[in-house]
């Protein structure tokens, strides 16, 4: 039986409403801390989303949880962007769930309440779909992990072997293709791949024997 690996995690901040979100997974702050985001266990009601936000005009402290509409979520990033945020605070992050479905939520906090918004999506089937549609293909079974999202454009490896960078245009629901490749690993590297992460422009691949392959990309 397969097991998860065993992580520690830290989050850095002595506020009391951050306290009551221990109970949440791989919990991430934005925005200097006025926004929290964690992944509640999937034992409890499904693995949903769970947002704790700072409002700004009242002092005061908002939640609100998101249910997966399949499976739980198991990842999420926040967006990152060059243009400083105004009051009232939104932020956008892009969440995978254990089905490979991919969507962008947007919290917005004014007058003391959370709004969470759905604004884009992303399926299965949909990513296999534009792969193709770069002449690349995929299993019918493959891991997706998100290392990315910046400015409306995110960065996903596939497959541990397949690079899908996507831009979420406001106009529409649905993703968009700014580019796809394969990644020339050595035979059988693919299946030995372990984690991923993405820094200035360079990918850094883990394997399970503890080498790091880096990767410009």
């Amino acid at each position: 039986m397969e097991t998860s690996p065993k992580v520690l995690e830290v989050l850095l901040d002595d506020a009391p409403e951050w306290r009551e979100a221990k109970g949440v997974l791989k919990a991430k702050a934005v925005g200097c801390g006025q926004a929290l985001c964690g992944l509640e266990p999937p034992s409890n009601r499904g693995g949903g989303l769970c947002f704790t936000a700072r409002c700004q005009d009242s002092g005061r402290c908002c939640r609100r949880r998101v249910a997966a509409q399949a499976g739980s979520f198991t990842e999420f990033v926040w967006e990152t962007t060059e243009i400083l945020q105004a009051s009232p605070v939104k932020e956008r992050l892009l969440a995978l769930n254990s089905r490979n479905d991919l969507g962008i939520y947007e919290l917005c906090v004014q007058d003391g309440i959370c709004d969470i918004t759905n604004t884009h999506s992303c399926s299965e089937e949909a990513l296999k779909k534009l792969v193709e549609s770069k002449n690349l293909s995929l299993p019918s079974s493959f891991t997706v992990k998100i290392l990315s999202f910046k400015s409306s454009t995110s960065c996903l490896l596939l497959d541990n072997c397949t690079l899908l960078h996507l831009t979420w245009v406001d106009s529409t629901s649905a993703a968009d293709v700014f580019g796809c490749f394969k990644l020339c690993l050595p035979p059988g590297a693919a299946e030995r791949i372990t984690d991923g992460q993405i820094h200035q422009e360079m990918l850094f691949l883990l394997d399970s024997a503890g080498w790091i392959c880096i990767l410009f990309t």
